[in-house]
């Protein structure tokens, strides 16, 4: 409506369009409220929806470092896992290589005391024939001992005694 026929109009009729017009305002802010409660709720669940990203970017980084410390730990245990069987590996190595500088040392005394009986029995020998003949010079000395002894027992048997 232009302005002349504005004024053309009577006070009811007014009076009907002003409140036709309120209503129409009231209807338009009703709407205007529910519009802007609207655009709150989703500016609280895109706010939600930022901070549930944030959350879970944050709960990622969480994740991230709780795998990487995972990942550490594994790692640890698998460098101490080596080092132990390094460790027994080198003891494996230790008790052979004991073993044999044991067998080494059994053999060598083995060998040293079959050469100390061999020695042994190869002076030993010589000793024995030595001892076999000084025996035999002994018993020829005793045999000639009797031999004179008897010959003397003879002789004096033999010899008329001075008490006869």
């Amino acid at each position: 409506m232009t302005d002349q026929e504005l004024k053309k109009l009577k006070r009811d009729e007014l009076l009907q369009i002003m409140i036709a017009q309120s209503k129409r305002i009231s209807a338009l802010k009703k709407r205007l409220d529910e519009t802007e409660k609207k655009l709150a709720d989703k500016e609280l669940a895109l706010k939600a929806t930022g901070n549930i990203a944030e959350a879970s970017l944050k709960l990622n980084h969480i994740f991230e470092d709780a795998q990487a410390a995972a990942d550490q730990y594994l790692y640890n245990v698998k460098k101490l896992a080596q080092r132990e069987l390094a460790r027994q590996g080198l003891l494996k190595t230790q008790r052979a290589v004991a073993a044999e500088e044991a067998a080494a040392e059994k053999a060598a005394a083995e060998q040293a005391e079959a050469l100390a009986d061999n020695e042994e029995a190869e002076v030993q020998d010589p000793v024995d024939e030595l001892a076999e003949e000084v025996v035999d010079a002994a018993d020829g000395m005793d045999e000639e001992d009797d031999d004179q002894a008897s010959e003397e027992d003879e002789a004096d048997d033999e010899a008329p005694s001075e008490d006869e």
